[in-house]
């Protein structure tokens, strides 16, 4: 795993947002960044049973730097952020579902429908109670802070 070099990787991610111009390119660029990151120390599974989980084990400052950068990008075009968190969702690597989640948790107030139908749908999946726990929080941030009700 190489270490993170932030200015590199906030290039990388600038890059990125500036010329993908689709949701699902937008979310292979992001699966590229972890998988360039990952731990190869750590064997990926890519065929992941029920109730395990198949990890990139990348360093965390890798997904915070990821959703700041995306951040603003899901203020100003939050549908496309919607689609990129439903393609990042599918993936079977914890980070990749765990930033769906806090992506989720971006968007503005003006798709509470859309989040909460998907926070059901991917609630009704094969979780495990931390993955139910984290996507509750993560997903819901923004609907706790601005409507505490």
């Amino acid at each position: 795993m190489p270490a993170v070099d932030l200015s590199r990787l906030r290039t990388r991610l600038d890059l990125l947002l500036r010329t993908s111009t689709e949701p699902k390119e937008l979310a292979r660029g992001i699966r590229e960044i972890f998988d360039f990151y990952a731990d190869p120390t750590q064997p990926v599974n890519p065929v992941v049973e029920a109730g395990t989980e198949s990890k990139f084990n990348t360093p965390q400052v890798l997904g915070l730097e990821v959703e700041k950068a995306l951040q603003l990008f899901a203020l100003e075009r939050p549908l496309s952020i919607l689609e990129v968190a439903d393609f990042l969702w599918i993936s079977p690597e914890l980070e990749l579902r765990q930033l769906a989640a806090r992506l989720l948790g971006k968007l503005p107030l003006d798709l509470t429908d859309d989040i909460i139908q998907r926070i059901d749908q991917w609630s009704k999946q094969n979780l495990d109670t931390d993955q139910l726990n984290d996507l509750h929080q993560m997903a819901t941030v923004n609907l706790r802070n601005r409507d505490p009700s």
